[in-house]
Formats: C-alpha cells, sequence, structure tokens
C-alpha cells in the first residue's frame, strides 16, 4: 500500500510539473524556496563535507514539493539526501523520495515529498524541507541549483503555491603556491638515554603545491630527498637519506643532538612560480641522558609530562632542559589520570607507597592520595577537575601542580609535574566591521567579512583535535539572520593564537539597528552530540545606515 502512495504521489507531481508554467513561481517575494547557507566559500577545505538546506520560507498550506538539483560534479559530490522536518512535523506521515541518481552527472532528477496523511494535512511557516550532504573534490566554484520546482496545496484542488526560488553557491579558491614542509621525529625536547638508538621518521613531511605552469589550478609536487644531518655537536655530522630510518645512530654519551631534516620538492613541471620555494628543512635538539640510577619517581598524566621538558607557562616556552615537566593541558571538570613511576637502578619498584598532592593555581591541596605501584613500578589515580558554581578564569587559564613522593630504603624523593587548567580552545576576541550596510535591492545580499582571535592551550601533536565552530548574527530585534560554520577544523598544535576567517551576509529583511554576533566553539554539531568548548563571546555590530 505504501509503495502505491509514493507512487501515486511521483506521478501526481510529474503532473503538476507539466501543466504549472513556470510564471507561475514568479512574483511573490512572501514565500521563498532556497539554499540555504546561500553561500559557502573558502570554508570547507578538500576532501571534507557540508551540508546544505533546502528551505521554504513564510509558505502557508504545502500539502507536497518537487525539486531537481544540479551542481558541478568537477567540484561537488553529493553523498546522501534526507528528509528535512519541517513537512513531517505538520503533516506526518510523509512520503520522501529521492530519484536514482549518478554523482558523476552533477543532477538529480527528483527529490520530493508529500503528505499522506488522511484527511489531508499540510504544514505553514518555515523549515527545512531536505538535507543535501557534499564531498568537496576539488577547489573551484559552481551554483547549487533548485530547478523545474513545484509547491502544492493539498487535495481535492492541488492549487500551486506562489514563490520565488533562490539556488545557492560553493567556491573553494585554489590554494596559493605552497612549499614542502619538513616534519618529523622526534620532537624537540625529546629524552634519549644512553645506548638506546634513534629513529627517524620523516612521513609526515608534506608535499608542495605549484600553481605553473597549469593556472587557475595547480599541482601537487611529490618530495623526491630527504635528507638527514645529524650534528652531535661535539664537531661530528652524520649525512643519511630517506624518509624513514629505523635506528639510525645510537645515543653514546650525555649532551644534545641536533637533527636537520631537509626536503626538496622540484617541480619537474617549469617554470614554477615566483613564490614556490621546492625546499624546506626544519631542526630538533633531542637530549641524550644517562639512565637515572638509584632512586627515582617520576610523576606524569595521561597527557604527558614525563622526564623533564617545556615550560609551556613562560613567553616565550622556555625549552630544554627545564627542571619541571609540564603535562598538556586540560578542560573545566575534565577527568585526569595521574601515574607516578618509581625505579631502583632503573628497575621497576613493586608494591611501594607513593604519596601524591594536588595543588590549585592558589598553591592550596586539593587532593591526597596513597597509592601502592604496581609490577611494572607505576601507581595511578584518577581525579576531575573542580569547578565550582561562579567558576571563571580570569587570567584564560590557571597552572595547578601535582606532587609525589616515595621512600625506598630510607632513601625519599619526590617530583612535579605542572599543568594548565583552562578551555582548551578559547575565542579571545571577535573581530568585525563596527557597520554593516543593508542591501538596497531586495533580492541582494551584503558580504562582511568576522575573524575570530582563538587562543590555544594544546601543544602536544597527540592531542590535536577537530572543533566545529559557528558565528551567528542576530538584528535589532533578535532574529538570526546570518550563520556561517565551519565542521571539523583541525587545531593546529603549533600556534598559541590563530585566527579562522568567516564571511557572512547580510540579508534585505534584516531590521535596522545594532545586532549581535556570537561565536562559540562546539566538539561536533550539537544534534550529534557535540558539547560546548568554552564559552560563548559576543560583541554589538550596526546592521544598516547609521
Amino acid at each position: 500500500m505504501k509503495g502505491k502512495t509514493l507512487l501515486y504521489l511521483s506521478i501526481v507531481l510529474s503532473m503538476m510539473l507539466a501543466v504549472v508554467p513556470m510564471s507561475s513561481v514568479k512574483g511573490s517575494p512572501a514565500t521563498v524556496l532556497s539554499i540555504e547557507p546561500p553561500l559557502v566559500e573558502d570554508t570547507v577545505p578538500v576532501c571534507n563535507n557540508f551540508t546544505v538546506d533546502i528551505y521554504v520560507t513564510d509558505v502557508v498550506g504545502l500539502w507536497a514539493w518537487k525539486v531537481n538539483l544540479t551542481w558541478d560534479p568537477a567540484v561537488l559530490e553529493v553523498l546522501e539526501v534526507t528528509e528535512g522536518p519541517f513537512l513531517s512535523g505538520q503533516a506526518s506521515p510523509t512520503a520522501f523520495v529521492v530519484a536514482p541518481f549518478d554523482p558523476a552527472t552533477g543532477f538529480i532528477p527528483e527529490i520530493s515529498c508529500g503528505s499522506i496523511k488522511v484527511p489531508a494535512k499540510t504544514a505553514t511557516g518555515s523549515g527545512v524541507l531536505a538535507t543535501v550532504k557534499f564531498h568537496v573534490i576539488a577547489p573551484g566554484e559552481c551554483d547549487i541549483v533548485i530547478k523545474d520546482t513545484v509547491m502544492i496545496g493539498p487535495p481535492p484542488s492541488m492549487d500551486p503555491l506562489v514563490y520565488t526560488v533562490e539556488i545557492g553557491h560553493f567556491k573553494l579558491s585554489p590554494p596559493p603556491p605552497t612549499s614542502p614542509e619538513a616534519i618529523f621525529t622526534p620532537l624537540t625536547c625529546t629524552m634519549v638515554y644512553v645506548g638506546d638508538w634513534v629513529t627517524l621518521d620523516g612521513r609526515a613531511s608534506t608535499d608542495g603545491w605549484d600553481t605553473l605552469p597549469d593556472p587557475p589550478g595547480g599541482h601537487t609536487v611529490d618530495i623526491n630527498d630527504y635528507k638527514w644531518l645529524i650534528d652531535f655537536l661535539n664537531g661530528t655530522t652524520v649525512e643519511m637519506h630517506g624518509d624513514y630510518i629505523p635506528d639510525a645512530f645510537q645515543c653514546d654519551k650525555p649532551g644534545d643532538v641536533a637533527i636537520t631534516l631537509t626536503v626538496n620538492a622540484t617541480d619537474p613541471l617549469q617554470p614554477d612560480h615566483s613564490d614556490y620555494e621546492p625546499i624546506d628543512s626544519e631542526t630538533h635538539t633531542i637530549h641524550q641522558a644517562s639512565k637515572p640510577m638509584g632512586v627515582v619517581i617520576d610523576v606524569y598524566t595521561e597527557k604527558g609530562g614525563e622526564g623533564l621538558g617545556i615550560n609551556w607557562d613562560a613567553d616565550p616556552p622556555v625549552q630544554w632542559p627545564w627542571s619541571t615537566a609540564w603535562s598538556d593541558a586540560f578542560a573545566p571538570q575534565e577527568e585526569v589520570t595521574v601515574y607516578a613511576k618509581v625505579t631502583y637502578n632503573n628497575d621497576s619498584v613493586q608494591n611501594k607507597p607513593v604519596a601524591f598532592e594536588v595543588k590549585d593555581e592558589t598553591g592550596t591541596g586539593v587532593v591526597y592520595r596513597t597509592v601502592f605501584t604496581d609490577a611494572d613500578g607505576i601507581a595511578s589515580f584518577t581525579f576531575r577537575l573542580i569547578w565550582e558554581c561562579n567558576k571563571t578564569f580570569t587570567t584564560n587559564y590557571e597552572v595547578w601542580e601535582i606532587w609525589a613522593s616515595v621512600s625506598v630504603s630510607e632513601i625519599e624523593k619526590l617530583d612535579v609535574v605542572k599543568f594548565r587548567y583552562g578551555w582548551l580552545v578559547q575565542i579571545e576576541e571577535i573581530d568585525a566591521p563596527g557597520q554593516v550596510d543593508k542591501p538596497v535591492k531586495p533580492e541582494n545580499f551584503v558580504a562582511f567579512e568576522v575573524t575570530l582571535l582563538l587562543k590555544n592551550l594544546i601543544h602536544w601533536p597527540s592531542n590535536n583535535k577537530a572543533v566545529y565552530i559557528t558565528v551567528v548574527v542576530y538584528d535589532v530585534c533578535g532574529v538570526p539572520i546570518a550563520v556561517a560554520k565551519v565542521p571539523d577544523l583541525l587545531v593546529p598544535e603549533d600556534a598559541y593564537y590563530w585566527d579562522p576567517i568567516f564571511t557572512l551576509l547580510v540579508p534585505p529583511w534584516t531590521y535596522r539597528g545594532t545586532g549581535m554576533i556570537y561565536a562559540n566553539i562546539f566538539t561536533g554539531a550539537p544534534q550529534d552530540g557535540g558539547v560546548p568548548v568554552c564559552s560563548e563571546v559576543s560583541t554589538p555590530i550596526w546592521l544598516g545606515r547609521p
């Protein structure tokens, strides 16, 4: 029975499309069938996904609708089309149809939906009819077009509704000439014991991108040589080649070793762009240390802090050797796992009680524990960071300490690890124009840019995370007039401050006056269970002519 209903709906919509002249969908601005957001520009990189909605605004008595969809298959690929909540929320049950299509053609012949409720029910208002998920294949731009559209009222008359149609647009500018980047391990400040072997791994290095001689796009330039220079800082240097060299050299005595990786990505296609540099180098300094003798205790967290390390709280950060190890940062209410490894002449000490004390920003002890070491000489426990009802970060973050002490054969040893406590990614400031004019013509939009100044407390590469950033603009009457969002934006681990830029569009129906810009960072889309990463930040903006 349901299959017959679906077939009936499809036939009815096809008949309506055939008999309704295209002029009947023009002339009234009250109801709009559109792609939202209308512009996706330079916010979604290649190999990432984004969604747009087929959206209806201010419709009255919608019973069924039908569109087809076109796009440029050289730039985008449609992954899926799902029903939106608007019609089903008011006129359920509904029949939703997506005709079979080949993504390579850039065309879906039919996306349609109608109420199959008896007696007939309709939907009124504004909302999402369907959501289309795209995958970005390559830089470029194209229109996202809904055409051959039909929206009709309920039977028996099934009168065509009067509305206007607005298409969407996608744009991703080609990347500029980009030199290769040398990226490798071991990282700076890595501690290696005398007698251990060091492996050189440059496979994370990135290839170059040259835009000549084939504009306006470009092409990847593969790295064709990995050159390593190991400087033992005593007059001895060793040169090696290869992207990955296991057991490259053995640490023979305490001291520093400077390791330089130079990558070469010479473009065989000439000429090069003047901004393309085919060679890049990176130097890391590691520390060779004698294996600890006697009683040693080392306290750290699941986010690092073993041995010695970098003082991230200094400006600029103090490099090796820093006497106090630092773990990476923790967020409010996050659970912290603390470890303390106890050794004697580098052998694990089992079943020894270890005392722990956790101190907050003021130096006040807030956690005290006694834990025995296991078979590997490690004592561990967990605690969740305190978050009072009126908690704020007046200096953006706090510095906490974890102390551990032990006694072996009446020899007492202690160690400390520090970490920063605060929002892992923070919105420091919203940089936006003080005034944005409304469009003069009712069919136009006015674009403006918003820059977010973000602070990053994360430093260790293993803790890189993607975030979901949104910027919403309200007008003076509290109407959300524009929104920009970037899903799966990777937080750069090596940037203390960074500043993504968003483009927003002021529509002609904006109320003139002082509006507000609201910026938020989530772990993912809230509808997918994403939660806030930090507090919301807002700033006023004047919309319209003064």
